[in-house]
């Protein structure tokens, strides 16, 4: 544990500052992640609680359809003419096909293998019913023809106990059968929905957790990635001001903090360093013996190629004309 934070205490100060903003994008982008988790799970849930409403709404149209042929089974019992039975004849199919509209329309929504059964058997029952709605219009149609013979009532009495014999071993029990089926098929929807809906209020629920909890994760690493900047890098930068401001007023006996760590070697505190050294006082140089300039003095070249302008003699010979001729003429040290 000490030679962890040794290490992380002799980071950079870019090392430093780039964890602490590493943290925190890890942290923005874990929300982020788990927002788009929870949307996406919220959706699915959505789509799913939709399609079972659609469902009972469905089942509950394919009975009123139901209904409907069931209606035109009686019209075509109760018809005394070919009007009559002409007109049920054509409202039992229209019922029929909104029943097979909806009925296709929940296998499209349906996921579960056992609905799907239901809704299945369902459109094949109504099929059946509409079979055996057409052998009792088929039995009507003969009785209306058979009305104006000589043997009508017995040839009536008997087609009507064709009638009654197909309504009560055909339609009779399809009926029976059908009503039930859309009742499962409604209530297994209705069931779902309810699922669905208990499940999206979990699903929220969850995500309100996970939030708070990540909300609160990153207030407590803001927190601590303040109080690690202020101990770790601010301190010492300021520790490391007086310092240079020490050296730079002439005290070099300071020891400047944290030269050992890898964050003191950056070219700020070089070029500092040698400011500082650049600002020290000259030594003072010792003086010069007169034999040291003369030496200076004859090794140094003719500088200037100008000629020497001519003076009269009384001139010459007050002053020299020019101090690298007078240094000429001396005799060479030895």
């Amino acid at each position: 544990m000490f030679g962890i934070t040794r290490l992380i205490l002799n980071l950079s100060i870019g090392a430093k500052l780039g964890i602490a903003s590493g943290l925190g994008v890890l942290l923005v982008a874990t929300m982020v992640i788990v927002q788009i988790r929870s949307n996406a799970v919220m959706r699915g849930l959505d789509a799913r609680m939709s399609g079972q409403q659609t469902i009972a709404r469905d089942a509950v149209d394919t009975k009123a359809s139901l209904r409907g042929i069931q209606i035109g089974v009686r019209d075509l019992r109760l018809a005394s003419n070919a009007a009559d039975i002409q007109k049920a004849n054509d409202y039992i199919p229209t019922r029929l096909k909104s029943v097979d509209h909806f009925v296709d329309e929940m296998l499209k929504l349906s996921k579960s293998a056992e609905n799907r059964a239901r809704i299945e058997k369902l459109k094949t029952r109504a099929s059946d019913y509409s079979k055996g709605a057409q052998q009792i219009s088929a039995v009507r149609a003969e009785i209306v023809a058979a009305a104006g013979a000589t043997d009508a009532a017995a040839r009536i009495a008997k087609l009507n106990e064709e009638a009654l014999r197909i309504a009560r071993e055909v339609t009779l029990p399809i009926a029976a059968e059908i009503e039930p089926l859309a009742n499962q098929i409604a209530d297994f929807a209705k069931h779902g929905v309810e699922e669905q809906a208990a499940q999206a209020a979990s699903e929220m629920a969850t995500a309100e957790w996970e939030s708070m909890a990540l909300g609160i994760g990153t207030i407590l690493l803001l927190i601590a990635t303040s109080i690690f900047s202020f101990f770790t890098i601010a301190r010492p930068m300021r520790a490391l001001s007086v310092s240079m401001d020490e050296l730079a007023g002439g005290n070099f006996a300071v020891v400047l903090p944290g030269l050992g760590r890898s964050s003191a070697r950056s070219p700020a505190l070089s070029r500092n360093s040698r400011s500082s050294r650049s600002r020290r006082p000259a030594r003072r140089r010792k003086p010069r013996s007169s034999r040291t300039r003369s030496r200076r003095n004859s090794a140094r070249p003719r500088w200037s190629s100008s000629p020497i302008p001519s003076r009269p003699p009384s001139a010459r010979s007050s002053r020299p004309c020019h101090p690298l001729q007078a240094n000429s003429k001396r005799p060479p040290a030895r």
